[in-house]
C-alpha cells in the first residue's frame, strides 16, 4: 500500500520502506497527511524521516515515547548527518526530526509529555476570556494576545504576591516600568496596557481586586511616525552621491565645520 500511497517506483526506496518497523502504523500516518492537503513530495520526505525516527528510537514496535527521549535522538540524528559529505542540510535536520517525531507519535497517540505546571491565577484568567468571548464577541486569535499579555503580568505578580485581593494600581505600574526598561517599545507596552485594562475592568466588576485600577492604567503615548528612520543610512547616501558624481567623497568632506 505505501508504494501506491507515495506513487513510489525505485526499488531501493520501496525495499527501505517496506523493510522497517511499524508499517501499518507509518501508511496510517501518511494516508493521513494527503487526506489533510499535504504534497506528495512533503508526505514522501515524511516517510523517509520516519524511517530515521524508528531507527533512531529504537521502535519495533508502538510505545509511549517521551519528548526529551525524541530531543536525545534529534541531536543524534544531527550529529550523523553533520559527519555525511552528502548531507547538505544537517543546521536543520534535528529541528524536522523533532518536527516529524511528535507529529507522528501524537497521531499515534504514544507522544508523552510533563504535564504543563498551571499558572497562577489560571480560574481568573479563564473566567475573563469566556467574557470577553461570550460578552465581547472577541476572535480567538484576540483572546490568545490577551492570554500572552496577561499571562505575563500574572507571573510576575505571583512571584511577588500570593493573594490577587492584594494587587494594587503600583503593581501594574511597577510592571510596565520593569518591562520598559528590559526594552520595550512605547508600542509593545500600549498594547500591554490595553490587555491589562481590559483584563482589570472584568476583575473589578466581579470583585477580586480594589476598583480604580483599570482606570488608572496610563498607555504612554504613540507618535504618529513613530519607527520611521528619521534619514536615511550613511551606506544610502553614498550610494545617492556615487550615482550623482560618480565618485563617494570622504566622510570628512560631509561633516559641518566645527563652530569657534
Amino acid at each position: 500500500m505505501l508504494r501506491t500511497l507515495l506513487r513510489m517506483k525505485e526499488p531501493f526506496y520501496i525495499s527501505r520502506q517496506e523493510q522497517a518497523p511499524l508499517l501499518r502504523e507509518r501508511e496510517a500516518f501518511l494516508e493521513h497527511l494527503l487526506r489533510q492537503g499535504t504534497s506528495l513530495p512533503a508526505a514522501r520526505s515524511v516517510s523517509w524521516q520516519l524511517v530515521n525516527v524508528i531507527r533512531l528510537l529504537r521502535l519495533t514496535a508502538l510505545r509511549d515515547v517521551w519528548i526529551d527521549e525524541v530531543e536525545n535522538a534529534a541531536r543524534r540524528w544531527a550529529r550523523q548527518q553533520h559527519a555525511n559529505p552528502l548531507a547538505h542540510s544537517y543546521k536543520t535536520s534535528a529541528a524536522y526530526f523533532v518536527y516529524v517525531a511528535k507529529k507522528w507519535l501524537r497521531f499515534a497517540g504514544a507522544l508523552r509529555q510533563p504535564a504543563i505546571p498551571r499558572m497562577r491565577f489560571a480560574n481568573e484568567f479563564n473566567d475573563f476570556a469566556k467574557w470577553v468571548v461570550e460578552e465581547r464577541g472577541l476572535s480567538a486569535f484576540s483572546v490568545q494576545s490577551h492570554r500572552r499579555k496577561i499571562s505575563q503580568f500574572l507571573k510576575w505578580f505571583s512571584e511577588r504576591h500570593r493573594s490577587f485581593a492584594a494587587l494594587r494600581l503600583r503593581d501594574v505600574d511597577d510592571f510596565l516600568i520593569f518591562k520598559g526598561t528590559s526594552g520595550w517599545s512605547r508600542k509593545s507596552a500600549c498594547g500591554y496596557a490595553s490587555s491589562l485594562r481590559a483584563f482589570f475592568y472584568y476583575a473589578e466588576q466581579r470583585g477580586w481586586c480594589k476598583p480604580g485600577i483599570a482606570e488608572g492604567i496610563i498607555s504612554p503615548r504613540l507618535y504618529t511616525h513613530e519607527g520611521l528612520p528619521e534619514g536615511p543610512q550613511w551606506k544610502q547616501v553614498q550610494q545617492l552621491l556615487k550615482g550623482v558624481t560618480g565618485t563617494v567623497p570622504p566622510p570628512c568632506a560631509l561633516k559641518p565645520p566645527c563652530c569657534s
